[in-house]
């Protein structure tokens, strides 16, 4: 599975209205999928968007819709657990440090207070 979250989208129109997702196909149906599923993620006035394309030759449409509704399933479940902590908790993903890792976090969270 490859995923690739592309960004807020209104950031990058700028006002203008954005053709991105009603551009047509971005490859022909008959180019390989080096991935068995790429899911494409974006926000777009303030909504989540995904694309997700899968290879035809390896997973059926009912195989992919499973996997979409669990996907949806578990993404639901993911906001919701998120949207229920009461603490902020910083991840190393969330500081621009390139070098930072867990251990240094941890003291820094129990330094500050921050857990």
């Amino acid at each position: 599975v490859m995923f690739n979250y592309m960004g807020q989208m209104d950031a990058e129109a700028k006002g203008r209205k954005l053709h991105f997702f009603s551009s047509g196909k971005g490859s022909a149906d008959e180019n390989i999928v080096y991935r068995k599923v790429n899911i494409n993620g974006s926000l777009l006035k303030e909504q989540l968007h995904f694309n997700i394309v899968y290879d035809k030759s390896k997973l059926s449409a009912g195989k992919i819709q499973l996997f979409i509704e669990t996907f949806h399933d578990c993404l639901i479940a993911m906001i919701q657990f998120c949207a229920s902590q009461k603490e902020v908790a910083i991840t190393i993903s969330d500081t621009d440090a390139t070098d930072l890792v867990a251990d240094d976090l941890q003291v820094i969270n129990e330094l500050f207070d921050l857990e």
